[in-house]
């Protein structure tokens, strides 16, 4: 099946080396091979058969080489197809080549003020790009602070805690840790509704934006970022959804970062006060409701994920966060 797929990309010509990577592919589903060939490295990826469809995953590319041409280096270049795409379908399954990016995600390992700096001067550079795709920029609503808006509205303690109710022995290294989660969910929700409210729904730029630009799919060669990975949940948003994300998960709640991070990011563009201010919104609600998605899909939807250790970090990670931002809001536990 790989000898079949590779023969659809045109960078084949020899005998490669293939090397299964597993887990690779996150929590998406998706499926990842390192590919060695006279001396190159690519990554093989193939889609999950759910998603994306074809015309989701050719904006995707689009938005990708785009990158490529603004000439933003740590964005891995796709392989085209001997017919000239860059995506084919086999197997009922879409997949894709593009060059392996070096670097591993360090910053949690080995944080540095100088690290940081250049995530966000990358960051500001995809958002500049991305700004230059003007049949996809627009000024509107942002769809993720609407969203989280709505479920900061309409959730209530009593609903968060018959969701709790729903968690069952599936899972046994995680059962305590999701009660937990939905606890400190709860008491987070009304500063959470606070916040969102006070920013509303104002009308903003909206652009292509990574949306799930975190730690890990962050790449450091030295303090340099050397790999942007895993654009799969991009969408039209605005830039302070991605500025939440990644800031939330490389430094949480420690506000000389924050700043530090924002006055950097400033240098390379423009922030406006609203992008600023839904920034923070955004965050507090991606602490009080990252964790009862994850709830949610175990529990509710079940949603199978290969590696049960992977959702038990991550978990682990939003309760530890959750956890801080209480004691910072001096909410009692």
């Amino acid at each position: 099946m790989i000898d079949e797929v590779l023969a659809q990309f045109t960078c084949q010509s020899n005998p490669p080396q293939i090397i299964p990577l597993h887990n690779a592919g996150g929590f998406s589903g998706a499926r990842i091979w390192r590919v060695e060939q006279l001396g190159q490295s690519y990554a093989l990826r193939r889609w999950p058969k759910e998603h994306p469809n074809r015309e989701r995953l050719a904006f995707i590319h689009a938005v990708q080489s785009h990158y490529c041409r603004a000439e933003i280096s740590s964005v891995p270049q796709l392989v085209p197809t001997v017919s000239g795409e860059t995506f084919c379908r086999i197997d009922d399954s879409f997949w894709e080549l593009s060059h392996w990016m070096p670097g591993e995600p360090s910053f949690h390992s080995q944080p540095t003020d100088a690290k940081l700096a250049a995530a966000m001067e990358t960051l500001a550079a995809l958002h500049s790009a991305s700004e230059g795709l003007e049949r996809w920029c627009s000024i509107g609503v942002s769809p993720g602070l609407q969203l989280r808006l709505e479920l900061a509205e309409n959730s209530t303690p009593q609903q968060l805690t018959k969701l709790a109710t729903q968690i069952d022995d599936s899972f046994p290294q995680i059962t305590t840790l999701c009660g937990v989660v939905i606890d400190h969910s709860v008491r987070l929700l009304h500063a959470c509704r606070n916040q969102i409210q006070a920013v509303g729904l104002p009308a903003t730029k909206l652009v292509p934006c990574i949306r799930d630009v975190w730690h890990d799919h962050v790449l450091f060669t030295g303090d340099d970022v050397s790999g942007i990975i895993d654009f799969g949940a991009m969408q039209i948003e605005s830039p302070a959804s991605d500025i939440a994300r990644l800031l939330g998960s490389l430094v949480g709640d420690d506000q000389r970062a924050w700043e530090f991070a924002l006055q950097v990011y400033r240098t390379k563009r423009p922030l406006s006060d609203v992008e600023l201010a839904m920034t923070r919104a955004l965050d507090i609600a991606n602490v009080t409701f990252s964790g009862i998605n994850w709830v949610r899909w175990l529990y509710e939807d079940r949603r199978h994920f290969a590696d049960i250790e992977l959702v038990q970090k991550r978990l682990a990670a939003i309760e530890d966060r959750q956890r801080t931002c209480c004691e910072l809001m001096r909410i009692g536990f």
